[in-house]
């Protein structure tokens, strides 16, 4: 399947991290669970809102969960839609498979659009990057094989070294120290045999930030094919509407953002302050204004 030169992807495949925040515990009841559920499908009510207005709907898709998400998944395949599905085990610090071996299985019954992993991955620690990369070029292997869009979500946190460096400030760090961090991690995958079609990257905030790290993207053996989506890092609407500005429109896809766009909506939804209607309502708008900075970005 082709990519599109424009990719805009509503994520909401949240898992420990959603539980957390709603119930405040990972052990949760049956009727907690229809809640996540269901408020994964009020996300996805937003995302067709705006799928059903716009022409080019081939640039819109939804990243989601099979576990609280399969009913989102069965909508999206109906409709056409297309849908990036996890593979990652959700809050774990070191990348494993949600399925273990049963992953080929899974994808093929599954078969969505993109297959997306999530990685932690900081090149200083070396020992544990050593068994994430031996997983992902399983993944990556069989995605090449299967042919299926293999997107990788690259997150590339601080060690100890790394904060005392910048004494703590981790703004000071996402600036100054993470961009060649991604740029070398980038690098790793690529001589371990781990090749995305599509990298989901966190923002960077220079020009010569995004040129260094499109080069690293570009220097794999898929070359200039591999695309880059921006994600959102649950960031503030202003911070990431500076993102959006930034970023280089010639090479950066789109983005994948989530949060930013639906958890205020849905949290208000669970505390009963808003309606389902209004919740979904202002999950539409905010995903929408997103889509219309971009187009604003690329004139």
């Amino acid at each position: 399947m082709d990519i599109e030169k424009n990719l805009f992807i509503l994520a909401f495949d949240q898992r420990s991290s959603l539980k957390q925040t709603l119930f405040g515990s990972q052990n949760i009841t049956k009727q907690e669970r229809r809640l996540m559920c269901d408020y994964k499908k009020l996300v996805f009510e937003g995302f067709l809102s705006v799928w059903k207005k716009l022409v080019y709907k081939e640039s819109l898709a939804v990243l989601v969960d099979e576990e609280f998400g399969s009913v989102v998944i069965k909508l999206a395949k109906r409709k056409k839609i297309k849908f990036a599905l996890s593979q990652e085990k959700s809050g774990l610090d070191r990348v494993a498979f949600e399925y273990g071996n049963n992953f080929r299985e899974k994808i093929k019954k599954i078969n969505p659009d993109f297959v997306k992993i999530l990685v932690r991955y900081n090149p200083r620690q070396k020992q544990e990057n050593k068994a994430q990369l031996k997983r992902l070029k399983i993944m990556s292997e069989w995605c090449w094989k299967n042919h299926y869009i293999f997107l990788v979500e690259l997150l590339v946190p601080p060690t100890e070294r790394d904060l005392k460096r910048v004494r703590g400030f981790v703004r000071v760090y996402d600036e100054k120290i993470r961009p060649g961090l991604a740029v070398k991690a980038i690098k790793e995958f690529y001589n371990s045999d781990v090749y995305p079609d599509i990298w989901k990257i966190e923002a960077l905030s220079t020009k010569l930030q995004w040129h260094d790290l499109l080069l690293a993207v570009g220097s794999g053996k898929k070359g200039d094919i591999v695309k880059v989506v921006m994600l959102g890092r649950n960031a503030s609407v202003a911070q990431i509407n500076k993102w959006i500005l930034a970023c280089p429109k010639d090479r950066v896809s789109g983005f994948a953002i989530g949060r930013t766009i639906w958890l205020r909506s849905i949290l208000d939804l669970h505390a009963k302050k808003v309606s389902r209607l209004e919740a979904t309502r202002q999950i539409g708008e905010n995903y929408f204004e997103f889509i219309k900075l971009w187009e604003k970005k690329d004139k």
